[in-house]
């Protein structure tokens, strides 16, 4: 849609375009590296900041993919706070596993499935990027720790690997950082 310099969502079977417009197809088009120079510069902004009448992300699944483009742009703030806010729902109401749509997309229950495997991101998320674990070479024959603290004082956790544990914990005290890894003797990290 040139008016909108935005990526609308489908054309149809006629061949008009569609008038939707939504969050999740700029995702895809940013992760993708479908757009270039002032565009790409224009659909950077509508995922930090997007327009009224673009359609929301709404489902875990999609937060992925958004999450990506997020950690991309260097806003792994934006990713924690979404994470608290959508997942802490979740654990607000008893969960203890990943729900397959968020509270409030049904008005007579909470969920249509309580435990969806592609509905884990944090799980992903928190130990690459908080815990800062990734492999570097296949199978996590090496191993690369660098946490981003984002707003956080300390993380902890844990990430398996074919190798074993790799465990990771941080902590800011006195504006000091300080960091623990136990890893096996296997991975170079």
């Amino acid at each position: 849609n040139a008016d909108r310099s935005a990526f609308v969502d489908s054309i149809h079977a006629d061949g008009t375009p569609s008038g939707v417009i939504s969050l999740q197809t700029q995702v895809m088009i940013l992760l993708w590296d479908c757009a270039e120079n002032e565009r790409r510069f224009i659909l950077e902004r509508y995922i930090l900041d997007p327009p009224d009448d673009f359609v929301r992300i709404g489902s875990p699944f999609m937060s992925h993919f958004y999450y990506m483009v997020l950690v991309r742009l260097g806003r792994l703030d934006s990713v924690i706070e979404n994470i608290r806010l959508r997942w802490g729902a979740m654990l607000d109401n008893g969960a203890t596993t990943c729900w397959e749509t968020f509270k409030g997309f049904y008005k007579d229950r909470l969920t249509r499935s309580y435990c969806h495997a592609w509905s884990s991101s944090p799980s992903y998320f928190l130990p690459s990027q908080v815990l800062g674990v990734s492999p570097i070479t296949p199978a996590f024959g090496e191993a690369s720790i660098s946490p981003t603290p984002v707003h956080l004082r300390w993380a902890q956790g844990a990430v398996p690997t074919p190798f074993g544990v790799i465990e990771v914990n941080w902590e800011i005290k006195k504006e000091m950082f300080h960091l623990s890894v136990r890893h096996p003797e296997d991975i170079i990290c």
